[in-house]
């Protein structure tokens, strides 16, 4: 999936369960509008969101993502609006494990797989050592690998398929002895991320301010707004999707993304 795709499904994400938008701290959450679900943009966030694209390329994108079925778009009065399919969510959901509800509710069990002797079509797991890389598994050892919650089917199946009697496959809920914290932090960057959501929920603090100064959205604050959005975009992709266990007090990704797009709302509103 290309970049320009991945950024616009993103910004027009949208959990399925998602009822109210947390707000950054101190602040008291935001209500999430009923008929923003799916969430819809028109050309003009298009053209904010995809700066580097010419027209004709954003039109082309949303005739090729329509034509996919990731997107589709609705006319009602003159005016086109664009919104997430199905397809697009899992679409999305399957590039950034961030999205995925799993993980989102995820409790600290891990999946332990254990490699033993190789089988004769891969006698030095690579095939498999690369799908579970591939999966953002966790390499605790060259020999045993971690994964947060239940191993995905792609690599049970393979496992059944190509390593009976070469892998052991158990769950691990708690550590007895050693740091898991710094294990996990350091293998997924943890702090660096953590620091980089600090960093965003500070900015949106301060888009919530001048709102409540400005009362109107301006071009600068506009495209302030997708200033943000980039840097969380750009970091989506090193998220394995569990940071909330470890820093709880932290706003998730999704979290942000929300009060963003409640930013624009409350501007768009006055």
């Amino acid at each position: 999936m290309k970049q320009n795709t991945q950024k616009l499904l993103t910004w027009l994400y949208s959990p399925a369960d998602r009822k109210s938008i947390d707000a950054p701290t101190d602040r008291k959450p935001i209500d999430a509008p009923a008929d923003r679900n799916p969430r819809a943009i028109d050309y003009q966030q298009l053209a904010l969101i995809l700066p580097d694209m010419t027209p004709g390329g954003r039109r082309s994108l949303i005739y090729f993502l329509t034509q996919k079925h990731l997107i589709c778009t609705n006319t009602l009065g003159g005016k086109t609006t664009i919104s997430l399919t199905s397809h697009g969510t899992d679409a999305l959901i399957s590039q950034f494990p961030v999205f995925s509800k799993a993980l989102r509710e995820w409790q600290g069990e891990w999946s332990m797989l254990i490699f033993h002797k190789g089988p004769k079509g891969d006698p030095h797991f690579r095939y498999l050592r690369q799908l579970l890389l591939d999966q953002h598994a966790f390499s605790l050892s060259r020999g045993v690998y971690l994964y947060p919650g239940e191993l995905p089917s792609q690599v049970s199946n393979l496992c059944k398929e190509m390593y009976v009697g070469a892998v052991t496959v158990a769950m691990v809920s708690q550590w007895i002895f050693g740091d898991e914290r710094r294990a996990v932090s350091d293998h997924y960057i943890l702090s660096d991320i953590a620091e980089i959501y600090s960093g965003i929920s500070n900015e949106i603090n301060q888009l919530l301010e001048t709102q409540n100064e400005q009362k109107r959205l301006t071009k600068k604050v506009r495209l302030q707004i997708y200033s943000v959005f980039d840097r969380l975009f750009n970091v989506l992709s090193l998220d394995p999707g569990f940071l909330h266990y470890y820093y709880p007090q932290l706003p998730t990704a999704e979290q942000l993304l929300n009060q963003l797009h409640s930013v624009l709302i409350l501007f768009d509103s006055i």
